[in-house]
């Protein structure tokens, strides 16, 4: 039996479109706080400041920027064991070296040894006449996975924007992969602000994509506490979320406060087990998420049933 997550998406107030998570993301200074432990130091630090830090979800780990081409080179290696050996839209190291000369991140998680477990790799730009910074990679080796290494590189690379004089970043991920939507959603507090068709083609070539294609939400990640609370105040309380109405095979938007969307725990593990089901919940969602977000709803969080 395939276990189940949901989105659940409400209209803001004002008809305005843009959305945050008001439930079940903390809010206050202290969200923030207490995040990294520069290495060897025992206090806290920012990333303007010292070069790397000690994580307090995972202590055996270091995170810092990539220094050597060795390491950049294990970045490659990275990628490769996440999307696949026949992906061809991975980073090389060349344009990696580049990335760090000209204001972009790589960053990434350290074992004792120095061995490379996860990284995140962004760049700087403009959107909608405001800079920005675009996230364009984050991945994670699968003995590390659900241990709060995402997060802390993510938290890790906010310091570092944010000493750039950037208030937010924005990122891609697949609506259908459920710890992503925990992790952007609830745990960092960035909202969707677009759904994208097949945003980088089919994904034929990854492991990761094939068969369901690249349907992407376009996040945006406000860095600063006013910025959120000001996103959150468009909002109110979704009330008792397993009372919500589930709208996957909708036709028409529904007269109510907020619903749910209904998403696979496992999309990967579906996928093995039926291709034609993986592509069906593609089909599901996509018709309900373009539905309501094009009728000034916002998704505003993820739990699972």
């Amino acid at each position: 039996m395939t276990r189940l997550g949901f989105f659940y998406v409400r209209p803001a107030r004002m008809n305005e479109i843009s959305t945050v998570c008001p439930v079940v993301y903390p809010v206050g200074r202290s969200y923030f706080s207490g995040c990294f432990e520069a290495a060897g130091r025992g206090r806290l630090a920012t990333a303007s400041g010292l070069k790397s830090y000690r994580t307090l979800s995972h202590p055996s780990l270091t995170i810092r920027h990539l220094q050597t081409y060795e390491e950049i080179v294990a970045c490659r290696d990275v990628q490769q064991e996440t999307w696949g050996e026949a992906f061809v839209d991975l980073v090389p190291p060349s344009l990696l070296v580049v990335t760090q000369k000209i204001g972009g991140i790589l960053a990434g998680a350290f074992t004792e040894s120095n061995d490379l477990v996860a990284f995140v790799y962004g760049v700087p730009g403009r959107r909608k006449d405001v800079n920005i910074h675009w996230s364009h990679m984050m991945a994670v080796r699968p003995a590390y996975r659900g241990s709060g290494i995402g997060r802390d590189l993510k938290l890790f690379q906010r310091e570092f924007v944010l000493s750039q004089g950037i208030r937010r970043i924005h990122w891609t991920y697949d609506p259908l992969e459920a710890l992503n939507a925990n992790l952007n959603l609830n745990r960092l507090g960035a909202f969707p602000e677009e759904y994208v068709r097949d945003l980088y083609g089919d994904g034929s070539s990854s492991i990761l994509h094939s068969t369901i294609g690249t349907d992407r939400y376009v996040v945006t990640w406000h860095l600063l506490e006013e910025d959120r609370l000001a996103h959150r105040a468009k909002f109110e309380d979704a009330g008792v979320l397993a009372d919500l109405p589930v709208v996957n095979d909708a036709e028409a938007i529904q007269d109510c406060h907020a619903v749910r969307v209904e998403i696979p725990v496992h999309i990967q593990h579906v996928k093995k087990q039926s291709a034609d089901l993986a592509r069906a919940w593609r089909q599901s969602t996509r018709k309900a998420l373009e539905l309501y977000l094009g009728a000034g709803y916002g998704v505003v969080g993820y739990y699972q049933d």
